[in-house]
C-alpha cells in the first residue's frame, strides 16, 4: 500500500520574470535612467535577468563609461563656460529674457553633466530659442554660438537615444525644438505689438 505522501506530485516550476531593476536603457553613456520602472545601467540594451560578473563590453567597465561620457562632459562644459558668459552679459545689459534662457542653459549643463537626460532635451529647446532669436533679430548674431554649444551635447548623445528608442527621441527632439522656437517667436510678438 501506497502512503498518500508519497503520491504527491510537486508542480511545475513557474519561470522567472526578469526583475524590472534588470531592465538596462541606453539613455546616456554611463547613467542611470530615471524611469517609473527604475532601468539600470545606460548603453547596454538588452535585458538581463541575472546580470554577469563579467562585463560584455566596453561601455560596461567603468573606463568604457567615462570614455563614452568624455565628449559629452566637454560639451557641457562648453555649454555652461557659453551661459554664463550670456548671462554675465544679461545682467549688466539687464535683459530679463536672456537671464532666464541663461540661468537655464546653465541648469541644463550641470543636468547633462550629473548624466540626466532632461538635460539634453532642455538644452536642445533653449539652443532653439536661442537660434530662433537670432533669427528673427531680437538676439545679437553670436546668439548662433549659444544655440550650437546648445544643441551640442544632444547631437552627441544622439546614437544611444535612438539605439533604444527612435520615436521617442525624435519625438521628444521635435518637442524641444518646436517649444524652443514657439518661445523666441512669442517673445518676439509680445516685443512687437
Amino acid at each position: 500500500m501506497r502512503h498518500a505522501a508519497s503520491d504527491r506530485v510537486d508542480p511545475p516550476a513557474r519561470p522567472s520574470i526578469p526583475d524590472r531593476g534588470a531592465i538596462r536603457a541606453p539613455l546616456l553613456p554611463g547613467a542611470i535612467a530615471s524611469s517609473p520602472l527604475g532601468a539600470g545601467r545606460a548603453l547596454q540594451n538588452f535585458v538581463d535577468p541575472q546580470p554577469s560578473k563579467l562585463p560584455m563590453n566596453d561601455s560596461e567597465t567603468d573606463e568604457g563609461r567615462a570614455r563614452a561620457m568624455a565628449p559629452l562632459k566637454l560639451a557641457a562644459w562648453i555649454l555652461a563656460l557659453l551661459a554664463g558668459l550670456t548671462l554675465a552679459r544679461s545682467l549688466i545689459w539687464i535683459r530679463p529674457a536672456t537671464i532666464a534662457a541663461s540661468a537655464a542653459l546653465l541648469v541644463a549643463a550641470s543636468a547633462i553633466l550629473r548624466a540626466r537626460t532632461w538635460g539634453l532635451l532642455l538644452s536642445l529647446s533653449l539652443a532653439a530659442a536661442f537660434g530662433s532669436a537670432a533669427a528673427l533679430g531680437i538676439g545679437p548674431l553670436w546668439f548662433w554660438i549659444v544655440a550650437s554649444a546648445g544643441a551640442l551635447p544632444t547631437l552627441l548623445a544622439a546614437g544611444p537615444l535612438l539605439r533604444f528608442d527612435r520615436i521617442a527621441a525624435l519625438s521628444l527632439a521635435l518637442f524641444s525644438l518646436s517649444a524652443g522656437a514657439l518661445g523666441a517667436l512669442t517673445y518676439a510678438q509680445l516685443l512687437g505689438g
